[in-house]
């Protein structure tokens, strides 16, 4: 693969290192990391929010996904295997819904982290 990694790896997905997620009512924003990891980096992750209503329970969580990445590095499909709770769920099930569905033949794993600080 031209631009995936094929090493163990730990990204960042498409936010600051400490994002704010914001909260009901006037409580401060809390910083929270997403974190990305697999055997094989995509080249970017989009559409990974650290969910609302965990972020107003300060809780965290994580997601296994299978993915397919193509030979661009691009996550050209997504299937979520397991979730800490149904908040994390539905946030990886709209991440796969935003991928398409080019024919690879590799699925790796990938796990998706969300810490609230």
């Amino acid at each position: 693969m031209k631009h995936a990694s094929l090493i163990a790896c730990v990204l960042v997905a498409g936010v600051m290192q400490a994002a704010n997620a914001q909260t009901a009512g006037d409580a401060p924003a809390k910083a929270y990391e997403i974190r990305v990891a697999g055997e094989i980096a995509p080249a970017h992750v989009r559409n990974v929010e650290y969910p609302y209503l965990a972020a107003s329970r300060s809780q965290s969580g994580a997601c296994d996904l299978s993915v397919k990445i193509d030979d661009l590095g691009n996550i050209a499909a997504v299937s979520v295997d397991t979730c800490s709770n149904e908040l994390f769920r539905a946030e990886a099930e709209k991440m796969a819904r935003s991928t398409s569905s080019t024919e690879v033949a590799a699925v790796h794993p990938l796990r998706i982290e969300w810490d609230i600080e």
